[in-house]
């Protein structure tokens, strides 16, 4: 996956990776999902269904 690619990169410069994390994070739960042909604004239900962590 790009993302894993670009965190892997960010991470050998010395960037925080937080957000990537999250964001391939979002990715990959989205493809389990059966969200892979989708766009990406699909991945918004997977956020609206998330629950608060504490």
């Amino acid at each position: 996956m790009f993302v894993d690619g670009l965190g892997d990169t960010a991470a050998d410069s010395g960037v925080d990776t937080g957000i990537l994390t999250a964001h391939a994070d979002l990715y990959r739960r989205g493809v389990a999902a059966g969200f892979g042909a989708d766009s990406s604004s699909r991945l918004v239900s997977l956020l609206q269904g998330a629950a608060p962590t504490a």
